[in-house]
């Protein structure tokens, strides 16, 4: 299954809206459940029609490398280890 939380205060960045949220995804394996948590940043020009880029793992700083127009103003949090629940 796949969750998602409450979005992050939306900020309009060279003329985009952006923002941040956070994302579980659960998976059943045999030898239990994996939780994964991740964070997407949302992407949208008009505030209608967004894009959404799962950013786990990296920094703003890597993630502005790629895509110099994410805003300084958003929050990535640091990696997570994915859990595992067992049976």
């Amino acid at each position: 299954s796949v969750t998602t939380g409450k979005p992050s205060k939306i900020i309009r960045e060279g003329g985009e809206w952006q923002c941040t949220i956070p994302e579980q995804i659960k998976m059943k394996m045999p030898q239990g459940t994996l939780t994964s948590n991740s964070t997407l940043i949302g992407l949208s020009a008009d505030g209608k029609k967004w894009y959404f880029i799962d950013v786990s793992g990296h920094s703003l700083t890597q993630i502005r490398k790629v895509l110099p127009e994410v805003s300084t103003h958003l929050v990535i949090p640091p990696k997570q280890q994915p859990v595992l629940m067992p049976r």
